[in-house]
């Protein structure tokens, strides 16, 4: 494992995050790993920022990586298998598996995460917001979280609230192109039907 003989922990995490954002260099299995015992959240979050599209990739997948396995790898085995059952259609099947994780893993923010989108996908789209809340309270920095409050929103009809969900998730990820989209989108739902009629020249 990579160490390089840091005290300071901070720097460490940003040492490591710097050369794994490396993208002239593609990262080496100890580097992840380093990465994953580091846990460097703070540095990934700020390299969403970046104007390199290949370094927000990178600094996103770690992230839901980290995110994932917070609550370590039994939790993160239960949260794969749930994960396993919406792939497979399987949603409902997936909501009692992951409410069974929620109930032994209270502060685990992806599987409240996690049980929003089956809840999005069974319709249950204000049971969804709910979890998406839970998540978003555990960690507010949760970009998926907020494209999927957004979405929820889209769907009850709450375009304000939606509008709000998407800048949220903008300033965790700028460069975020599909809540730039929907944010557009539903700015111009909100526009009075009338302006959208031809002025007339009378």
């Amino acid at each position: 494992m990579l160490t390089f003989g840091f005290d300071d922990p901070t720097l460490y995490g940003a040492f490591v995050v710097n050369l794994f954002l490396d993208v002239t260099e593609e990262p080496d299995d100890e580097l992840v790993e380093a990465i994953k015992a580091a846990r460097p959240v703070e540095e990934l979050l700020n390299a969403l920022r970046s104007e390199t599209a290949e370094v927000r990739s990178r600094a996103s997948q770690m992230l839901w990586y980290l995110w994932m396995t917070e609550a370590g790898e039994l939790a993160y085995a239960e949260v794969r298998e749930g994960i396993e059952l919406i792939e497979r259609g399987k949603t409902g099947d997936a909501i009692d598996c992951i409410t069974r994780l929620v109930e032994n893993y209270p502060d685990f923010a992806e599987a409240y995460n996690k049980r929003a989108t089956a809840h999005f996908m069974e319709g249950n789209f204000a049971e969804s917001v709910k979890d998406c809340l839970a998540t978003l309270k555990r960690n507010p920095h949760h970009f998926g979280a907020w494209h999927g409050l957004g979405l929820c929103y889209v769907e009850l009809g709450l375009l304000e609230q939606a509008i709000t969900a998407f800048r949220c998730g903008l300033r965790v990820q700028p460069f975020a192109a599909e809540n730039a989209r929907l944010l557009a989108y539903c700015r111009g739902q909100q526009r009075p039907k009338s302006a959208d009629k031809p002025r007339s020249n009378r």
